[in-house]
């Protein structure tokens, strides 16, 4: 009635939305903090009190118990990898000078391109003591990255992807234009850990 309750109490949840579904329906009988969220794997607060990185332990999760606590989520992971698994070529490797191969004779078109120049910074830092490897790490001009014909093997649409430091960011920008593409995003990579020792 007026100046009263109507249609029962609603359980205090600290302003954030929370699906019914979320909770068991005896949770609510015979748990003492029935309705309240409890907030698991705040990786954040733990680095405030430790200053350990979050993402050290989420990146470690196991991937198939890493949403057992988001059923919802879970689901979708799950008729994603379903959808994939039914549409999802095979993987392959071709090793090739790609500054003569014809991508045009892979007879196939992607979704999805990543590319990974073979950009100066990279052997500036291999020279500077930073890392190793075996691989040809001589560079690449512009001109010679800009006449890969990634324009004649992507679909449309298609998304691009390319690795690239501060020091070619603008260049990598150049490429995108030049393959056809719009840049939508700038996706940054901060490597927090690599002064750090390993415990």
């Amino acid at each position: 009635g007026p100046g009263g309750y109507g249609g029962g109490y609603e359980p205090q949840r600290g302003g954030m939305h929370v699906d019914e579904e979320m909770y068991e329906e005896d949770e609510y009988e015979d748990n003492p903090m029935s309705g309240v969220m409890v907030v698991k794997n705040d990786y954040n607060q733990h680095f405030v009190d430790t200053g350990e990185n979050p993402q050290n332990f989420v990146r470690d999760a196991d991937p198939k118990d890493r949403f057992t606590e988001y059923p919802k989520l879970q689901r979708l992971i799950q008729l994603k990898d379903e959808a994939r698994q039914k549409r999802a070529t095979p993987a392959m490797a071709l090793e090739c000078d790609l500054k003569s191969f014809d991508l045009t004779s892979l007879n196939t078109k992607f979704d999805v391109v990543l590319v990974d120049p073979p950009w100066y910074e990279y052997q500036h830092r291999v020279a500077g003591g930073v890392g190793g490897t075996a691989e040809d790490l001589t560079p690449w001009t512009l001109n010679e990255m800009a006449s890969l014909r990634i324009d004649l093997i992507t679909e449309t649409p298609a998304f691009v992807f390319i690795w690239c430091g501060v020091a070619h960011l603008e260049d990598a920008r150049l490429l995108l234009k030049r393959w056809g593409f719009r840049r939508c995003e700038d996706i940054c990579w901060i490597k927090t850990n690599s002064k750090k020792k390993k415990k």
